[in-house]
């Protein structure tokens, strides 16, 4: 485990937010409608977002693979959850969420990788190579993604603030991640 790929989680995590606010900052925000959505109402927006989550995405599994889970002697299942949440953002990215087939075939790849998400949460709030806080707050995250999640499965036809718990789902498995990796 080099050491030097610890940067990596702090850079792929922080371009993933530049990548968000540039996409919300230029082709504007409707808190009723997912990352998704917003990536998929302007072709420009989309190819902007599929790119930069071919940058970010690999950047985070490198760090992931080669460096969290080595340091905090995770099992290796975390590697495996991880690749499967990186390869459905990365292919929910690349498959617009649109109407129809292509629709589809994005929320089949996007769902499994927003479960992936809340067991790394987990993962990480009962590791016991982590520190106290980290393992607090990542318990924290877990029992928010859990709800956000109940929340919008139960709420399918209200879509009010789908943004908001979407953008918090994703900067919950961020932060716990951080919290883990620089808090000791």
């Amino acid at each position: 485990m080099h050491e030097s790929l610890k940067f990596l989680g702090l850079l792929s995590i922080i371009l993933a937010w530049v990548s968000l606010l540039f996409l919300f900052k230029v082709w504007g925000r409707d808190k009723n409608m997912s990352i998704s959505k917003h990536a998929a109402a302007h072709k420009n927006a989309y190819v902007t977002m599929a790119l930069s989550e071919s940058i970010f995405l690999p950047l985070y599994f490198i760090f992931i693979a080669f460096w969290f889970v080595p340091n905090f002697q995770l099992p290796n299942i975390f590697i495996v959850i991880t690749g499967i949440s990186v390869l459905g953002t990365l292919l929910a990215a690349w498959i617009p969420d649109a109407t129809g087939k292509r629709g589809s075939i994005h929320y089949l790849v996007a769902y499994p990788a927003y479960i992936c998400m809340i067991l790394s949460v987990l993962l990480i709030a009962v590791c016991q190579n982590v520190s106290n806080i980290a393992q607090i707050f990542s318990i924290l995250a877990f029992g928010y993604m859990v709800f956000g999640g109940i929340y919008l499965a139960t709420h399918r036809n209200s879509k009010d603030n789908f943004l908001y718990i979407q953008v918090s789902f994703l900067a919950s498995i961020h932060l716990s991640v951080l919290a883990a990796t620089y808090i000791r």
